[in-house]
């Protein structure tokens, strides 16, 4: 007679049983943002940073733009096309860039470095809104010197919010 043993269906081993396990997966650190210290501001850092972005890459497309010729200026305001307007440009391009770098990852030093892009900022939106209205005459002004003032003036708007972020978080910084 058989014994219970026997009667019972013998066991399929497949290859998988045999393999050695895989070692466990180690844990993902999330990659979170690091929170602000100052969380009301934490809304604004990230849409200056935006802004700031937006700056640096509308300088840099109208230089691309003016070197490629595709726009070509016209009268005197094709005497200031110069080395040192482009070399202004690229400041005020680099140093927006940057400052919206460290915005938008929350770096501990950013106010600095938004002082800088926000004085390069306004000193050449300043410089580029004086000669416009000094040097022109606003009666028979064109579409594009028009343009040029909004742009300019958007530049300054900028500029003046972000040293205004900048002492404000340099302000609640010594505050704490």
């Amino acid at each position: 007679m058989p014994t219970d043993h026997e009667q019972t269906p013998r066991k399929l081993v497949y290859l998988r049983d045999h393999a050695p396990r895989p070692r466990a997966r180690t844990l993902r650190t999330e990659r979170k943002p690091q929170p602000s210290a100052h969380p009301d501001l934490a809304n604004e850092a990230a849409w200056l940073g935006r802004l700031l972005l937006a700056a640096a890459g509308s300088i840099a497309i109208y230089w691309v733009l003016i070197l490629s010729g595709a726009i070509h200026p016209e009268g005197e305001a094709a005497l200031n096309w110069t080395a040192s307007r482009l070399l202004a440009h690229v400041y005020v391009a680099g140093a927006s860039a940057f400052a919206a770098r460290q915005l938008l990852r929350g770096g501990a030093r950013a106010s600095l470095v938004i002082a800088f892009a926000a004085s390069g900022l306004i000193v050449v939106s300043l410089d580029g809104l004086a000669h416009l209205v000094i040097n022109a005459d606003l009666s028979r002004i064109s579409l594009a010197a028009r343009s040029d003032i909004l742009m300019r003036t958007a530049m300054l708007a900028i500029g003046v919010w972000a040293s205004s972020y900048a002492l404000r978080v340099d302000r609640r910084i010594a505050a704490s």
